[in-house]
């Protein structure tokens, strides 16, 4: 009952979050004679951007007598997006000819790629990912492995080890003279120092299944996770000049976590579930180049995940942080795709 009570206490404050926007709309489209002083569009521009991430994530499983760090073995990201007007599709993989993503011998091997869809709107934003990655490793594997020699000894290694997930979010912007498409795709220019208030709802289902085709292990597990979180985020930019500028921006946010947990044995399978409260913050910090034509910069994100199991005294942190470099340019785009995307976008009127 008193988780109920929480959920349902959450659900209230983000429904009136929401439920004053349209007043807070109302104020700014008032103003918006003063929108070109803000941000300046290149909506008529396609363009094509990289970016180099090093990743720096963990999964760490804590219980009374355990302390358990898993990693996937990786070092850096690569991902390339291309970005049109308020639509963006991203595709990520794990390059790798970069040093860090090959010591296979000590680590093991780890493969993923992930695929992402963004609609960004005038207030409104929706984005989606998939994303699989199979390979991870136990970081503090001296702890249980003697005797441990660093840099000949391997790292207790999960090569079968799948994470499958589907993530989303669905967030509302509530000062239109800021631009998120600047400081995310790029397809804007914000070109006068604003910020804003974006809550949202984030919400994941991801799959966590340990199946081995080792003809050693006599049992495996899979969980089926459900997640819906509350997201209460501000985001500023700090225009410098012309073209440089700083974002900032925190979102904190809380939700549960429903978990299906299938244990499988030699003679039986064995179903559990659990709801549990999910604490988390992410945090983003930037410096940016942004031209008519050409755009680049460095982000510094961060992000904490706390989970809690009060039934089985387990934690579960995840932690991630990450330095991405991204270069990009425009080019004009065809006046095909840019009558679709204006009939499209004048259908839908987000």
């Amino acid at each position: 009952m008193k988780k109920i009570k929480i959920s349902l206490s959450i659900l209230g404050l983000f429904s009136y979050f929401i439920s004053v926007s349209q007043t807070v709309q109302d104020t700014i489209d008032n103003k918006l004679e003063f929108k070109n002083l803000y941000y300046k569009s290149v909506l008529d521009y396609i363009n094509i951007k990289f970016d180099l991430e090093s990743n720096n994530e963990r999964f760490e499983i804590k219980g009374g007598d355990f302390d358990y760090d898993i990693r996937p073995n990786v070092s850096t990201i690569s991902r390339v997006s291309v970005n049109y007007s308020f639509i963006s599709f991203s595709l990520s993989y794990l390059p790798k000819f970069f040093p860090g993503n090959n010591d296979n011998d000590l680590k093991g091997k780890t493969k993923g790629s992930s695929f992402g869809l963004n609609l960004n709107f005038k207030h409104w934003v929706q984005e989606l990912k998939y994303g699989k990655v199979t390979g991870f490793y136990l970081e503090n594997s001296p702890d249980y492995v003697t005797p441990w020699i660093e840099g000949t000894t391997p790292f207790i290694q999960f090569p079968e080890l799948k994470v499958t997930s589907v993530r989303g979010a669905t967030s509302y912007k509530f000062n239109s003279n800021f631009s998120l498409k600047a400081i995310s795709t790029q397809t804007e220019i914000q070109v006068k120092s604003t910020g804003s208030f974006i809550p949202g709802l984030i919400y994941s289902y991801f799959i966590i299944d340990n199946k081995s085709s080792a003809s050693n292990q006599s049992s495996s597990q899979r969980s089926n996770n459900y997640e819906i979180l509350a997201n209460f985020g501000y985001y500023h930019t700090f225009v410098l000049n012309k073209s440089w500028y700083i974002a900032l921006g925190v979102s904190p946010s809380i939700g549960y976590n429903y978990t299906d947990l299938l244990t499988r044995l030699p003679d039986d399978y064995i179903h559990t579930n659990s709801c549990t409260a999910i604490y988390r913050i992410n945090g983003k910090s930037g410096l940016g180049f942004n031209s008519e034509r050409f755009f680049g910069g460095f982000e510094i994100v961060a992000y904490r995940s706390n989970k809690e199991d009060n039934n089985t005294t387990i934690n579960q942190i995840t932690t991630y942080n990450a330095l991405q470099f991204f270069v990009g340019y425009r080019f004009k785009a065809p006046k095909k795709v840019q009558e679709l995307v204006k009939k499209t976008e004048s259908k839908i009127r987000l």
